[in-house]
């Protein structure tokens, strides 16, 4: 089967959605990765999201971890996709607030985990950090 018989492929350059998508253009003073990731702290924004299902997550015996849940109407029927944050992050930080935010307004369920330690994840596992 070629990917020309699969509707619905998420990413497939044949989807509508994909082709209607314009190409992601920084502003003049934000280009390039540094400046961006420098201004994200120096800009802080407010994201505002509904509320969240709290679920913990048993990964491996003994060792859980928190995710907040976002999901669609139809969460059956949605694409889900699970946001892990960086070094010293967590579900609480600015870009897995707004990749929440924009996925939800795409149609897509997301799930905020924070890995252990992370988050006021302390008391969930038996060793520290990741």
């Amino acid at each position: 089967m070629d990917s020309s018989q699969i509707s619905g492929t998420v990413g497939a350059p044949e989807s509508a959605a994909w082709a209607e998508r314009t190409p992601f253009r920084a502003r003049r003073w934000l280009r390039g990765g540094h400046v961006q990731t420098i201004a994200s702290f120096l800009l802080p924004r407010k994201v505002q999201l509904p509320a969240a299902e709290e679920r913990l997550v048993e990964v491996v015996p003994g060792i859980k971890v928190l995710c907040w849940c976002y999901w669609q109407t139809d969460r059956v029927a949605a694409l889900t996709v699970i946001v892990v944050h960086g070094l010293e992050g967590s579900s609480d930080s600015q870009y897995m607030q707004g990749i929440a935010r924009n996925g939800l307004a795409s149609g897509i369920n997301v799930v905020l985990m924070n890995q252990r330690n992370c988050g006021g994840m302390d008391h969930f596992a038996p060793t520290l950090y990741n």
